[in-house]
């Protein structure tokens, strides 16, 4: 079957191959117009997200997230923005080695931080290689955010610390 991603590298490469047309006179086929309008919808939402919430967008970009991901990720800081804060509920993270848990996680703080949250503290099990192990993916993954770092006065400042 074919798919705008068969025809279409991307929405540039949609309205070059549409300039050559025209240009060349050939007929564009409407589902060749309705899918370079997909592109540009969706073009629209990214720049939208992006500035709505650059810290999640971009992790988002530079990690990959799955759209299974994604969801869980919006309905948890959902949930948390709705129920507040508090020690009576507490969050609980369980997963086995290597699913995924970290990458979710740091999914939740940067969109809660997009948000309006504030801080965010991670408990981790006691041990010294662990707690760097942690240190270093929290540095890592928000490094473009990290203070000091940022190029753009106008962009979001993330600052970790190891306590």
């Amino acid at each position: 079957m074919i798919s705008k991603e068969n025809i279409f590298e991307s929405l540039s490469d949609a309205e070059e191959k549409f300039a050559f047309m025209e240009k060349a006179g050939l007929e564009i086929k409407q589902q060749y117009v309705d899918w370079k309008k997909e592109w540009e919808e969706e073009e629209q939402q990214m720049q939208s997200d992006a500035r709505q919430y650059p810290i999640y967008t971009h992790l988002k970009n530079d990690i990959g997230y799955t759209d299974e991901l994604q969801v869980c990720i919006h309905k948890t800081v959902d949930e948390l923005m709705k129920e507040g804060e508090g020690a009576d509920k507490p969050g609980l993270l369980l997963g086995k080695i290597q699913s995924g848990k970290t990458r979710a996680f740091v999914g939740v703080m940067a969109l809660g931080f997009d948000k309006g949250i504030d801080i965010c503290v991670i408990l981790t099990k006691g041990t010294k290689p662990l707690a760097e192990q942690t240190v270093l993916r929290m540095n890592g993954d928000f490094y473009d955010f990290v203070d000091g770092r940022q190029q753009d006065p106008n962009k979001p400042e993330v600052k970790i610390y190891d306590i």
